[in-house]
């Protein structure tokens, strides 16, 4: 929800918009019980927003909660705006099963989404996300750091001006650490729950526009995923 929940308001707005999405997307974006999370979760942010004095009150549920999409993108497809500026398609699952990544040549930008997870620039802090293969994660974040781009767009956070292999190499450490930290305490016999109630007590430090109860279910998830690829090696350097 946090990814896509505004593309609804923002076509209410400007209806000319178009949604391009990967295969997986476009299959999952017609599932009920996603459009169920994504309202659930758009309405938490939201009062969120209020809280916070971000927006006076809370915007209108759209009246038809449905996701057209309207061109399916594969890895390698590009998207030619004009001008020389032609977007490629790049597949990096992890995250989630449907999230692509996207680079443009000629000004050197990678849309990087939530590949590298939840990264706070103000803490230099990774909340590493890999919420649907930890295997799957760490190769995205390797394919992407061969990429030659000067500036990354991320998620959370705005943009990182001086994109570097640095970078991609830090959010590796940071997801061997949280994943070995995950082993370690689970070794010891923690209760996964409590486990989960820390790891998003802790993520409340680095942002406080997420839904406490989202937090704790994707830590939840991020100890299965760690559980389930325990032996995975080699995972977190880069080519």
């Amino acid at each position: 929800g946090d990814h896509i929940g505004s593309v609804l308001h923002l076509q209410k707005l400007w209806p000319h918009l178009k949604l391009v999405a990967s295969p997986v997307a476009a299959r999952l974006l017609k599932e009920e019980a996603m459009i169920k999370d994504f309202i659930h979760v758009d309405r938490k942010i939201a009062e969120i927003m209020v809280a916070k004095g971000d927006v006076s009150e809370m915007p209108p549920a759209p009246g038809n909660y449905v996701f057209n999409v309207d061109k399916i993108v594969k890895e390698g497809d590009k998207l030619d705006l004009g001008s020389g500026i032609v977007w490629t398609i790049h597949e990096t699952t992890g995250h989630s099963p449907c999230h692509i990544s996207l680079s443009e040549e000629k000004e050197k930008t990678l849309v990087i989404g939530d590949t590298t997870g939840f990264y706070a620039p103000h803490k230099n802090a990774f909340w590493p996300n890999y919420l649907e293969s930890l295997e799957n994660y760490c190769n995205s974040i390797r394919k992407l750091s061969t990429l030659p781009a000067r500036r990354g767009a991320l998620s959370h956070h705005g943009v990182i001006e001086s994109l570097s292999k640095e970078y991609f190499r830090k959010a590796l450490k940071a997801t061997e650490s949280y994943h070995l930290e995950m082993m370690e305490r689970l070794s010891k016999g923690e209760e996964p729950k409590q486990i989960a109630v820390d790891k998003a007590n802790w993520v409340s430090t680095l942002t406080d526009r997420q839904p406490y109860e989202l937090m704790v279910s994707v830590a939840r998830i991020l100890i299965k995923r760690s559980q389930s690829e325990a032996n995975k090696k080699d995972l977190f350097t880069l080519p």
